[in-house]
């Protein structure tokens, strides 16, 4: 039985994940973080090229690399490639809990799976189409396998298959990705207070590999699509405040971010030497990709994937033997008491009372509602009872239950007016689209229409012509074109952004 105990635990992890995963992967309305990689896509498939194109033409801010792979995928349908996404989490959950199996038990892998899987930020990265994915998972499978070849529960030749999972990780999500393993690699050693260990990583093979790696990449795209094209192609992702930053990575790590508290106490303090040496590459892959996300000025939020398991297995182990190994105190209870204050009024101030004060409340949502408030009292009557463990299990299973109802809470007529809505856009003429407006460029795309792409700076001249937009802020944007023009707003619709048309008729003094 001990001997099927492994395998068990990963195969449970395998369908846990693909069943949370499931629920928007088979929804059917494209999302504006969608529409316009899903178009680049399509049209990839058509052209055969190396460089992503919209519209038809060349656009900077996504990896090539990233948009290739995904059209290769057979069918190219938009669910097929949602599976895509679904496949690389399990992949990413399975990866924690093989690690964990190999090194602290099955008790660790366990824990460690779920606490990542039920993660915020992991949810959100594999919700829909986000090819940024690959890269992510790809690092992260490089510093586990790494770490087993280092801890003696791997061969040395693995090192090698670490190097070239770094590579691939590299040439599809740019610079933080190499400098987070190389990162990684160097201050591991150092901690340890090894430095003899740098020849036993094959190191010259590994600078063979990366430095081949990337060389091949950028000399590629060098050729195919200019300088111009490669000064963005190692380096994209918006650029963001130290704040926003720190924000968004502590959102990817809710609702467990406060049992991280507890569980490096524990971790600093309760445990031998040797367990201490079996933590110290998670400790300090968590500790450079925490650097590395907070400490990049282009950020895009899938980055915050790369930290995930790693403050998933410092919780879980913790969780694993902590719990038995040490009275509660006072910082234990109080931190899964924030967590589940997190999960369960956070879900019920950001879902229900924004539909309430929106005036689009239905009963589905009442209903899912009283559930949430019900599963809430449940979880903290089992605080007050000190049953910490069977607390963090039901809200396991109410993050489960919350995300598979969130495809029911969709109101599908809203998807119909905004294609109806960008469907009459696109009959107008000329029309006029901002090239770095993906989401608009991507929505003209699917419905056939070819615009004319144009710069923020570009000054239209002669008759009317037509603005299609997709904004967080019109207001701001129509004084903004009120300067050089007269602007007309013709109709908006509000989605997850606002889409409008907006007429722009020469000024009179011009």
């Amino acid at each position: 039985m001990t001997v099927l105990r492994g395998p068990a635990i990963l195969i449970a992890i395998l369908i846990v994940t693909a069943c949370l995963l499931l629920p928007f992967a088979l929804q059917s309305p494209l999302s504006d973080g969608e529409v316009w990689i899903f178009q680049s896509i399509r049209e990839m498939q058509v052209s055969s090229g190396l460089i992503p194109t919209l519209n038809e033409r060349p656009f900077a801010g996504q990896n090539p690399l990233q948009v290739l792979l995904f059209s290769l995928v057979p069918s190219g349908e938009l669910i097929t490639l949602r599976l895509v996404l679904v496949v690389l989490g399990c992949l990413f959950t399975a990866a924690v809990c093989l690690f964990a199996l190999r090194v602290y038990g099955g008790r660790t892998a366990l824990f460690s799976s779920l606490i990542t899987m039920t993660s915020l930020g992991f949810i959100m990265t594999h919700s829909g189409l986000q090819p940024q994915v690959l890269p992510g998972t790809l690092c992260v499978l490089a510093v586990l396998i790494f770490s087993l070849a280092y801890l003696g529960k791997a061969k040395p030749w693995w090192y090698v298959v670490a190097h070239i999972l770094a590579g691939m990780a590299s040439i599809t999500g740019g610079w933080i990705m190499l400098g987070c393993y190389l990162g990684f690699i160097v201050l591991l050693i150092l901690l340890d207070l090894a430095p003899v260990r740098f020849l036993n990583i094959h190191p010259i093979p590994g600078i063979l590999i990366l430095a081949g790696t990337v060389g091949s990449f950028l000399l590629l795209y060098r050729l195919a699509g200019g300088s111009h094209f490669l000064s963005e192609i190692f380096s994209f992702g918006q650029e963001t405040g130290f704040l926003s930053r720190t924000a968004l990575l502590f959102i990817a790590l809710l609702p467990w971010l406060p049992l991280l508290v507890p569980a490096w106490i524990y971790l600093e303090k309760d445990i031998d030497t040797k367990t201490w040496h079996d933590l110290l590459p998670i400790k300090t892959a968590f500790f450079v990709s925490v650097v590395a996300v907070l400490f990049s000025s282009r950020f895009d939020p899938v980055r915050a994937l790369l930290i995930l398991p790693f403050a998933g297995l410092l919780v879980g182990f913790w969780l694993a033997n902590g719990l038995r190994q040490q009275k509660p105190g006072k910082i234990m209870p109080i931190s899964l008491a924030v967590s589940g204050s997190f999960l369960f009024l956070g879900t019920l101030a950001a879902g229900f009372f924004s539909r309430i004060s929106a005036g689009s409340l239905h009963a589905v949502d009442g209903a899912l509602a009283v559930v949430v408030l019900s599963l809430g009292i449940v979880f903290f009557f089992l605080m007050r009872s000190k049953r910490h463990l069977e607390a963090l299990i039901l809200g396991c299973v109410t993050v489960f239950i919350l995300y598979w109802s969130l495809p029911i809470l969709e109101d599908p007529l809203r998807d119909v007016a905004k294609q109806s809505y960008l469907q009459e856009i696109s009959l107008k003429a000329p029309l006029l689209v901002y090239s770095d407006d993906l989401v608009m460029r991507g929505y003209l795309g699917s419905a056939g229409v070819r615009p004319f792409i144009i710069s923020r700076e570009t000054l239209p001249i002669g008759g009317s012509t037509y603005l299609a937009v997709s904004t967080e802020n019109l207001e701001n944007l129509l004084d903004t074109l009120g300067t050089f023009s007269d602007a007309i707003l013709v109709s908006s619709l509000r989605g997850e952004r606002t889409y409008a048309l907006i007429r722009l008729d020469p000024l009179s003094s011009l």
